[in-house]
């Protein structure tokens, strides 16, 4: 499923109205540190992967 900006304005909308500008910025700038470990943990998985397949 992908979403329109459309759709990530009204749920960010709905998000600010129930938890406020405060926890609203503290929600984004926790959700950007997961993405980034996410994606950390996927490329080094990804670079073991290849290492081991060199390997054998």
């Amino acid at each position: 499923m992908r979403f329109g900006w459309l759709e990530v304005l009204l749920i960010a909308g709905v998000v600010l109205l129930v938890f406020g500008p405060k926890r609203f910025g503290m929600i984004g700038k926790s959700a950007k540190e997961s993405l980034k470990e996410f994606k950390d943990e996927a490329t080094k998985d990804e670079a073991e992967e290849q290492i081991k397949r060199k390997n054998h």
